[in-house]
């Protein structure tokens, strides 16, 4: 399933979270309607969309999940967070402003085809794998 997203302003935490679980999701104040794209938002007034109710996010995520069963097609931690693009290995040239504790400390880094942020499993992966995981303890395989 090639599940393709666009979010509302008023969603930006699903946003980020559907990037994590390797999702093409577009974020933009407003968003001119792409009918290859499934539309989610908390805006009542609009039609033929995907109605996103105000929750907390797990059951925000989960009613998303149940909708469209994005754990089961997940492409965990492949797009940047921040602006959608697919992520690369990072080289050694990519690295050289991080803190050398960091690059010590880590086998692998991949970086943002498009803005260049460096992402690797530092404190922030394993918090993220601990909420998906407490989230979706029987569909993510670890």
């Amino acid at each position: 399933m090639n599940n393709r997203f666009s979010c509302d302003k008023m969603l930006y935490d699903i946003v980020k979270w559907l990037r994590i679980l390797g999702y093409d999701t577009e974020y933009k104040r407003y968003i001119k309607r792409d009918k290859s794209r499934i539309f989610i938002t908390s805006n009542t007034q609009l039609k033929d969309v995907f109605l996103l109710e105000h929750d907390t996010l797990p059951n925000r995520l989960l009613k998303i999940n149940k909708a469209f069963n994005i754990v089961q097609y997940t492409k965990l931690f492949s797009k940047c967070s921040i602006c959608n693009e697919d992520l690369i290995i990072a080289d050694e040239d990519d690295m050289k402003y991080l803190n050398k504790y960091i690059r010590d400390s880590f086998p692998e880094f991949k970086k943002c085809s498009k803005c260049g942020r460096i992402y690797w499993k530092g404190s922030h992966y394993k918090k993220m794998m601990k909420f998906l995981k407490d989230l979706f303890p029987d569909l993510l395989d670890f």
